[in-house]
């Protein structure tokens, strides 16, 4: 039978704990399981797990918020994530200045290439291998390959020093 904490009559879950603000349960609704915070089913005031196939975390009722799929991806404002980590939306990362790496591409964790804040208001793409490659400096729009402070909308340095300008022009054609 059914168990009741609050209720003496648990119609709706195994486990039914039914307060004056709602009802608590493990429960299952239209052939899913749940653990179920707020109220059952899918009404708008419903904050559950559901816990078959994929965990999928739901608030306002039907809505999926968050899933984890028995293969490990997640997705996270998609019900069906096509990859390991799948948004769908806005993503913000914050980071504090001069942090290393807000955004990390490799494939053995030798951190081979890797975008982070190097100053306030700059981004850089910086390697394990070559370190800081390129630099956008976001209060001056300028670009700055080879050098952290770029004095041009394109600063290129080398060795020997090799600076161009503003009055860089490409030519096409012949």
């Amino acid at each position: 039978g059914n168990v009741g904490i609050g209720t003496t009559a648990p119609t709706l879950a195994k486990l039914q704990i039914q307060s004056s603000q709602g009802g608590y349960g493990i429960l299952n609704y239209n052939g899913l399981d749940y653990i179920a915070l707020g109220s059952y089913g899918e009404s708008a005031g419903t904050t559950s797990l559901e816990t078959s196939g994929a965990l999928k975390i739901k608030t306002g009722g039907a809505v999926t918020r968050m899933t984890i799929e028995s293969t490990g991806n997640v997705g996270i404002g998609t019900a069906s994530p096509g990859a390991t980590l799948d948004v769908v939306g806005t993503i913000r990362a914050r980071v504090a200045q001069g942090s290393d790496g807000v955004v990390v591409f490799d494939t053995t964790n030798a951190r081979a290439w890797s975008f982070y804040p190097s100053a306030a208001n700059k981004l850089s793409l910086w390697t394990t291998t070559s370190g800081n490659v390129l630099t956008v400096d976001g209060t001056t729009s300028n670009v700055g390959i080879g050098t952290t402070s770029p004095i041009s909308r394109l600063d290129v340095q080398s060795t020997p020093s090799a600076t161009i300008g503003s009055s860089l022009q490409t030519y096409i054609g012949g």
